[in-house]
């Protein structure tokens, strides 16, 4: 596994596409807490997804002819989400598997492996977050900037005082949704979480 700088945590955005000499792919990033391993992440996605192993690629791994890559990223700093998992999906396979955010794998991720996950929440705000736990309850929430000692975290710890609960529908209200994706890349604007209300 490789490693990945702080600053990169939230400013890559889950809805930049990417070209990887094949069809343009959508990003999606889940913060985990434990190392995990090729094999789980393949199997997971086959349990969960209906897809075959031939189907699913390690991204640095060269194939093109697969419907999903990901990348796991392991951060050596002390963080309470130690890992960034990070899937690459076809637009058209994000269409057929009904894909269209993060918190849709991260739910799935919840059910198969009983982990909690983070996700960004697609607002502008660098620090906040959508937290999914161990028991698939949602929670809006902040990070810990700073340490015991007022130097900046570099690794990504949870506030846990701020966590307010959501529910599902109100959380997806502020994710790109099946419309997003049947809009022509062209035209498509770069998602934003937009909600006043929101946190």
């Amino acid at each position: 596994m490789d490693d990945k700088p702080r600053e990169n945590v939230k400013s890559i955005g889950l809805f930049i596409s990417l070209k990887q000499g094949r069809e343009t792919d959508m990003i999606f990033i889940l913060q985990i807490k434990n190392k995990i391993k090729d094999r789980q992440v393949v199997n997971f996605l086959v349990s969960q997804f209906s897809l075959t192993q031939k189907d699913i690629g390690e991204l640095m791994s060269g194939k093109t002819d697969t419907k999903i890559n990901y990348q796991i990223f392991c951060r050596e700093c002390p963080s309470e989400f130690k890992v960034e998992l990070t899937f690459f999906i076809k637009e058209e396979v994000c269409l057929e598997l009904e894909i269209f955010n993060s918190l849709i794998i991260a739910l799935s991720f919840v059910d198969y492996f009983s982990r909690a996950v983070v996700i960004n929440d697609e607002s502008q705000d660098p620090y906040r977050w959508i937290l999914v736990n161990e028991f698939k309850k949602i929670f809006v929430t902040d990070e810990v900037i700073y340490d015991d000692n007022g130097l900046f975290n570099e690794g990504l710890f949870i506030d846990y005082s701020t966590a307010k609960e959501i529910t599902i529908n109100s959380a997806m209200k502020v994710l790109p949704d099946r419309d997003y994706y049947l809009t022509k890349a062209t035209d498509r604007p770069v998602f934003y979480n937009q909600d006043p209300t929101w946190g």
